[in-house]
């Protein structure tokens, strides 16, 4: 089902104007990305860019074989 929220570009500038570096932005981005399969998508609606997220990418995969 489709649903519609208001005032998307609202959204948008307090995206904008978030700490993108705190824990629950990356988190956020990496399911994101998992969910979506396409980083460049994921940078769009986040507003973070790629490189950043393929930075938070390469550390979590990294993180995950030092355990």
């Amino acid at each position: 089902m489709r649903v519609k929220v208001d005032e998307i570009n609202r959204i948008d500038k307090m995206i904008e104007d978030r700490n993108s570096r705190s824990a629950d932005v990356k988190l956020l981005s990496l399911k994101l990305i998992s969910e979506l399969d396409d980083i460049e998508r994921v940078s769009e609606i986040v507003k973070i860019p790629e490189s950043t997220l393929y930075e938070w990418l390469r550390e979590w995969n990294e993180k995950k074989r030092d355990k």
